[in-house]
């Protein structure tokens, strides 16, 4: 699990090399990402404690703000798993 700190909406990330299109310079916006309750609703599972399951896993990886003990996840990997879902 990476650790990040938010400030004015902005999540940065602390630990970890790996960049995607939502993140420039370490940094992931708040608005994306999901929650793992808002993660569970787009998947399709009645609670959080299988999007938990997902990133116990490694299938999704979860990012945490500082501020706050709830992990959060890219929007961008919900998404590709409900296209697999519906493939």
């Amino acid at each position: 699990m990476l650790k990040l700190s938010i400030d004015r909406g902005v999540i940065n990330r602390q630990k970890g090399n790996a960049m995607s299109d939502t993140q420039v310079n370490g940094i992931v916006k708040l608005s994306d990402t999901y929650s793992l309750t808002e993660a569970a609703t787009k998947l399709g599972f009645d609670s959080f404690r299988s999007v938990k399951h997902l990133v116990n896993k490694g299938i999704l990886k979860s990012y945490k703000t500082k501020f706050s003990r709830y992990k959060r996840v890219l929007k961008k990997d919900v998404e590709a798993l409900t296209e697999l879902e519906e493939a």
